[in-house]
């Protein structure tokens, strides 16, 4: 059996994949740095529902997650691009744990 690599040392970044209420399987890279801030980063082929149709192939989201020092609650915020190099804001969200 193959063994599926989660993590690539080249760019110090794992695979992230999310599922939707569709069955839709959307992959993204996510790196965590010291502080313990995340960041995913996908292709022209994550969030679809958010890009224009004047998007191109070089389209991208990410998002910066961050946890707060409590670990009650962490925000996130995500950004797009229809072209690969401009970044404009997409949604912020805001997570709080349920006691």
């Amino acid at each position: 059996m193959a063994v599926r690599r989660e993590y690539d040392e080249t760019t110090d970044s794992f695979t992230a994949r999310s599922y939707d209420s569709d069955g839709s399987v959307t992959i993204m890279r996510a790196r965590v740095d010291d502080r313990g801030v995340w960041t995913f980063t996908g292709g022209a082929d994550v969030a679809r529902a958010a890009q224009p149709d004047s998007a191109d192939e070089r389209g991208a989201v990410r998002s910066t997650l961050t946890v707060s020092p409590d670990a009650d609650t962490m925000t996130a915020k995500w950004e797009r691009s229809d072209d690969g190099s401009s970044w404009q804001p997409w949604m912020d969200m805001t997570f709080t744990r349920m006691a």
